[in-house]
């Protein structure tokens, strides 16, 4: 399991699918500015396994943590699935989050 291969195309992914994400927050936030508002939260609804699961869960959260550490003030908020939920639970959760004013949101 510590093959120094895998651990490489682990990292290598975690880094593109950072940069990934931080492009898409990059692209995000010019459209908010140029209509006065600025981004305070970003909201990311995770399906199963929450954001320690490595994979995409795992990367939205590492893309969306880099753009709160270059920009002083932004939120994360996570909700998580759980095995029992429906869409339409997780629809509600999408709602929730967009209630609480997260823009953009993340669902993985």
């Amino acid at each position: 399991m510590n093959n120094p291969i895998t651990k490489k195309k682990g990292f290598i992914a975690a880094a593109v699918a950072s940069v990934l994400a931080l492009s898409f927050m990059t692209a995000v936030a010019p459209s908010a500015t140029a209509a006065g508002e600025k981004i305070t939260k970003i909201g990311i609804a995770y399906d199963l396994g929450g954001r320690d699961i490595p994979g995409f869960n795992q990367l939205a959260y590492f893309g969306a943590r880099d753009y709160v550490a270059k920009n002083k003030g932004v939120k994360i908020q996570e909700l998580q699935a759980a095995l029992s939920d429906t869409d339409a639970t997780r629809a509600e959760r999408l709602r929730l989050l967009a209630s609480a004013g997260a823009n953009p949101i993340i669902a993985v």
